[in-house]
């Protein structure tokens, strides 16, 4: 069991490849290289499928059903281009999902309760955006920053303004998601260790009873309430993240 709720969160050591450019294998690069591959497997075995039939497995119907509302999200925002943007807004969305939902499996590791790997994310969008932008639109591009109307006085100073509510998109975007993946696992862990020392205390030594069963059963309910509510917020989270991508794809078109 873990000791503190923080534990879940620690990145460790697994394996050491080189000692020289101490290159090492962590829990999070470990879970990062298996849910690569498994996304990568699920997505030749789909494509690759030839054969026609009415009766889908369930997991390739789940797949069908996240890619039509990943498309169609895209599609609301993007337009005509939805086919440009949508295979790396569609494996952004699978990625953030997957790895929210596996951190709620116990003693695993949640990927994207590290700011470094949110703030990947996020630069990754950003950066993209700014260089769709320049592409786009060359130098007018940066008139962003400089809104109509304007006093000549106070256009530098508005530009900085603009310039540093730009550059933060990076950050909120990235420390929502963090944010609410740290908050949502550590609630559930320590209600669920409430839980489980409140049973324990409640029929250790105690015969079987409606009284003992009672208090099993309802915290038990509560907590897979709140197992469903967080599974929620991943999902949330994941579609959240896409919809800002999207947003800012369309503010550069």
């Amino acid at each position: 069991m873990y000791t503190s709720p923080f534990e879940q969160f620690k990145v460790f050591e697994i394996y050491k490849f080189n000692e020289n450019y101490n290159f090492v294998l962590t829990n999070s690069l470990l879970q990062i290289i298996i849910l690569l591959v498994a996304f990568l497997s699920i997505s030749y075995f789909t494509l690759s499928s030839t054969k026609v039939t009415y009766e889908i497995p369930f997991y390739l119907w789940i797949f069908k059903e996240l890619y039509n509302f990943v498309y169609n999200t895209v599609y609301t925002y993007v337009g005509k281009k939805t086919g440009l943007f949508f295979p790396f807004i569609f494996f952004l969305f699978l990625f953030i999902f997957i790895c929210n939902l596996v951190g709620l499996i116990p003693y695993s590791f949640t990927v994207t309760s590290h700011f470094a790997i949110t703030f990947g994310l996020g630069f990754t969008v950003w950066f993209g955006v700014i260089l769709l932008g320049i592409k786009q639109w060359g130098i007018q591009f940066f008139s962003i920053f400089f809104p109509k109307g304007s006093s000549a006085a106070l256009v530098f100073f508005i530009a900085a303004i603009e310039f540093l509510s730009y550059s933060f998109r990076v950050f909120s975007i990235s420390l929502r998601l963090l944010a609410n993946m740290v908050a949502g696992h550590i609630l559930l862990d320590c209600i669920a260790f409430f839980i489980f020392k409140s049973i324990f205390n409640s029929v250790a030594g105690s015969s079987v009873s409606l009284i003992s069963t009672t208090s099993m059963v309802i915290p038990l309910i509560f907590l897979l309430v709140l197992l469903v509510f967080e599974m929620c917020v991943a999902v949330l989270q994941a579609y959240i993240f896409i919809v800002l991508s999207c947003m800012y794809i369309k503010e550069v078109l």
